[in-house]
């Protein structure tokens, strides 16, 4: 279960309230969509919701997030520059759980993102495989 009480987020740099007061609670199996226009906080939420510290450099969060036993995880629309030179077998390699994960449900992981089944230990670069992804989107 996740539960979100009272949260307001608000943009540093020109106090604009991005969040005003809101709550939700997700209970197992829930699915929750957020739908908004570029530079409406979408992100900044995400972030929060995954830890709290990551929106403080550019926004005042107030409200209170509760958690159960669940694993959040969260990937930014863009990845950091020094992931960026990584292959992407380098970069889930540093996932807390990567190895206790066996090839054949790797594999089947790739298959539900609908990625090549080699995904997680393949020695290209993000960047390769971006563009094959776009090549395959466009055929």
């Amino acid at each position: 279960m996740l539960q979100i009480k009272n949260l307001t987020i608000t943009h540093k740099k020109d106090l604009r309230i991005i969040l005003e007061d809101f709550n939700m609670v997700l209970n197992d199996g829930d699915k929750a969509v957020i739908i908004g226009e570029e530079g409406n906080g979408k992100s900044t939420l995400m972030k929060w919701i995954y830890d709290p510290d990551m929106a403080e450099e550019y926004a005042e969060c107030q409200g209170e997030r509760v958690l159960g036993a669940e694993m959040l995880g969260y990937l930014p629309q863009e990845l950091p520059a020094d992931d960026r030179s990584k292959t992407l077998y380098e970069y889930f390699s540093e996932a807390e759980l990567f190895f206790d994960k066996t090839p054949k449900e790797l594999a089947v992981m790739a298959s539900e993102f609908q990625v090549l089944g080699d995904f997680f230990t393949a020695t290209r670069k993000w960047r390769v495989f971006q563009e094959e992804k776009k090549l395959r989107h466009s055929l």
